[in-house]
């Protein structure tokens, strides 16, 4: 039996690979695109997400080996929906079969024991903080990649009730290509390893937004420092997302300047100013932008642009953000988002969890149907119990923390205002969020060899 603190190991965030070709390549942009497009193919129909055994009955051998060549050949000219043989299930089939021929699996080798060893705690809340730190050792391209296969997949197991393909179901197909060892087991390992990577992929495609709400150090930092013109640029635009000028907001986006993720000096992204202060307008601009992450929190407090505009009674901010998808995450003090809506914030709740998002649409059918996508189709399930923290049990294997807030306000960073005129936009210094690339960190798992 595989014993997760057989041996100390030093584990360091894994660099980039040079991405090579497309089939049989490295994780990379390109990679990312692929996936994408065939994403985007099976969700652009609701008939298609509703076929029953989708992802498990398989396509034909013949005509899904013509998608790859054509792929191949046409590169990024290659478009799914043009050939002819782009049948549901043959678009499946070629989106496993590229993950199957990566050179690389979508998790590194370097961070296969990592993530088994995190996976194995078997206490619950110690599970999800080493589950939550390996996730943020990944490189950016494998994050974001990973992130859009569960975003995916949990797309697809909200409609488990006709196509019968639930997250553990779901598990069972993508697990082995998600997570490889380049380490030739003993058999029963393997099949200890298994059982451990199913339960774990699984609990990755149902709590997705959870998992991949705190971005990596490398994406949080876009690869390097930006530029002196570029972080003026970021402050013009959280300073106009915080006054509500949604000019300026479309006119820092129009400059195709890659801010929409990126922190302030205070740590707070363009989409947590506009939702703290409540302005509609400029949270539809910021929610249209095609690589916003409506889940980032602020590290200070832990609070998302949910928590935001949900204690600063800002009702249809919060119906914006539930519309496209924001999930009940919990901040450094323990409460969701929805445990932190005051007033008018919570009838949001009640409308959403029981008419879900055409209730909201029918509450406020001024800016909700601006949304370019309306992600959340479900209601979510909704925690209502504070989390307790918990002292994890001797010998756990335990990763650093950041320093916790004592109080509810510092936990929301929220005052109890509501934005009667636009206020000045404060500025404090915090510690850089996430961890630095290449630093360090020690865990217990078995040794590769």
């Amino acid at each position: 039996m595989f014993n997760v603190n057989s041996t100390r190991k030093t584990r360091k965030k894994p660099q980039e690979k040079k991405e090579g070709p497309l089939f049989g390549g490295f994780v990379g942009e390109s990679a990312r695109n692929f996936v994408q497009s065939c994403v985007d193919f099976i969700e652009r129909k609701e008939v298609f997400l509703k076929e029953p055994g989708i992802y498990r009955v398989s396509g034909g051998h013949l005509e899904i080996q013509q998608l790859r060549a054509d792929a191949i050949a046409q590169g990024e000219a290659f478009r799914l929906g043009q050939h002819e043989h782009c049948q549901l299930h043959n678009v499946t089939g070629l989106l496993k079969l590229f993950l199957r021929e990566l050179a690389e699996p979508v998790v590194p080798f370097d961070l296969y024991f990592a993530f088994v060893a995190a996976a194995s705690s078997t206490n619950a809340e110690n599970r999800r903080h080493l589950l939550m730190k390996v996730i943020n050792l990944l490189p950016g391209n494998s994050f974001i990649l990973l992130q859009l296969l569960c975003n995916h997949l949990k797309k697809v197991s909200q409609y488990s009730v006709t196509n019968l393909m639930g997250p553990s179901n779901l598990a069972v197909v993508f697990a082995p290509t998600i997570f490889r060892s380049a380490v030739n087991e003993a058999p029963e390992v393997v099949l200890t390893d298994s059982a451990i990577l199913k339960t774990l992929t699984a609990e990755l495609i149902d709590k997705c937004e959870e998992f991949f709400s705190v971005l990596p150090a490398d994406l949080m930092a876009e690869q390097g420092p930006l530029p002196p013109e570029d972080i003026e640029l970021l402050e013009k635009l959280c300073s106009a997302a915080w006054n509500g000028e949604l000019a300026i907001v479309k006119e820092v986006l129009d400059t195709g300047k890659n801010l929409i993720n990126r922190p302030n000096k205070r740590g707070q992204t363009p989409l947590y100013c506009a939702a703290r202060q409540g302005f509609p307008g400029v949270i539809v601009a910021l929610l249209n932008h095609p690589k916003v992450n409506v889940n980032i929190k602020v590290v200070e407090h832990g609070g998302t642009p949910l928590h935001a505009a949900g204690f600063g009674m800002h009702a249809e901010c919060v119906a914006l953000l539930l519309a496209y998808g924001a999930a009940q995450l919990e901040n450094k003090n323990g409460l969701i988002a929805r445990q932190e809506a005051r007033g008018s914030a919570c009838d949001v709740y009640a409308t959403f969890e029981r008419d879900g998002v055409d209730g909201l649409v029918a509450a406020f059918p001024t800016h909700i149907p601006q949304l370019n996508n309306l992600k959340a189709k479900y209601a979510p399930t909704i925690e209502t119990k504070p989390a307790t923290p918990t002292t994890p049990p001797a010998g756990a294997m335990v990763l650093p923390t950041s320093p916790s807030s004592d109080t509810r306000s510092q936990a929301s960073g929220l005052p109890n205002q509501t934005p009667s005129k636009p206020t000045p936009h404060p500025l404090h210094p915090i510690p850089a969020p996430g961890l630095q690339q290449g630093q360090l960190i020690t865990i217990h798992t078995r040794t590769a060899t």
